[in-house]
């Protein structure tokens, strides 16, 4: 029998330039406004302000890994013999991009989309020399702009990307389990019935808190939406998803397996996954 113990602690990436945000529902029901960024619709915080953690998320140091593993000679004639094993796998090293999904949204990206409709905003003309009239949104060229940006920054309907706005972060688990019986039928050949077993825990998911309505009998509802049609803003009409780490998921695999020892160290392998 193998035993151990493996640690190692949740560490989030550090944004450079602090471009970490939240969309945090209690902030916006009591219209709380940043202030980072007083311009922001209310609700959106950001690092910096009280309460949004500096990385978005919170440091884990409970995160503990027990492995087993055995061996046992069945009849103790090295002819049958059951192994098996046991692991918990923490996915400690967070993918870097999941700090794009702030910094790639307002105030930290100026993006600017246009729809032309020439002749109804007072005869004006929109074309490439002055992109920037005659469309449904004309404004000055707000190009360039200073990362970070400055605390007077506007801005405009943007659909949010969010972590918890507790700043928990529930580490993606892995939980790994086989067993097998092994026995030799004949001077170099021997068979083989494995198990193998899989579960993950609080895998990633996304989640639009704020969906769109399908029907008009749903626009009064607010049990699944954070606003009301009635009391809906430019700002309030965006997507607005939740990183959430809640998803299950299972896998298994059994196998029979025959192996013929042809030479001393050359082996022949019929196997069956079922």
């Amino acid at each position: 029998m193998n035993y151990g113990i493996r640690y190692e602690p949740f560490l989030p990436w550090t944004e450079k330039f602090n471009r970490i945000g939240q969309f945090n529902p209690a902030a916006l029901a009591a219209g709380r406004v940043s202030t980072k960024y007083p311009n922001a619709p209310s609700g959106l915080l950001f690092s910096g302000d009280a309460g949004v953690p500096v990385n978005g998320i919170n440091a884990t140091y409970k995160d503990a890994m027990p492995r087993l593993g055995f061996a046992y000679d069945v009849r103790g004639d090295g002819k049958t013999s059951v192994r098996g094993g046991f692991g918990l796998f923490y996915d400690s090293r967070l993918n870097a991009a999941w700090n794009n999904g702030f910094s790639n949204l307002q105030p930290f990206v100026t993006s600017v989309s246009q729809t032309y409709q020439p002749g109804y905003y007072s005869g004006r003309q929109g074309d490439f020399a002055n992109p920037y009239s005659g469309s449904n949104h004309a404004f000055a060229n707000p190009f360039p702009t200073s990362t970070p940006p400055p605390a007077t920054s506007t801005f405009g309907p943007n659909s949010w990307i969010t972590f918890n706005p507790t700043g928990n972060f529930p580490v993606p688990l892995t939980y790994v389990w086989n067993i097998s019986l092994e026995q030799q039928l004949a001077p170099g050949l021997a068979s083989r019935f494995a198990y193998v077993g899989t579960h993950g825990s609080h895998n990633f998911t996304s989640i639009d808190i704020n969906p769109t309505f399908n029907s008009i009998n749903d626009r009064a509802r607010t049990d699944w939406r954070l606003t009301s049609a009635s009391a809906c803003t430019a700002f309030r009409t965006q997507p607005m998803r939740r990183i959430r780490l809640r998803r299950q998921s299972w896998a298994e695999a059994r196998t029979t397996t025959r192996c013929r020892r042809r030479w001393n160290s050359v082996c022949g392998t019929v196997a069956r996954n079922g």
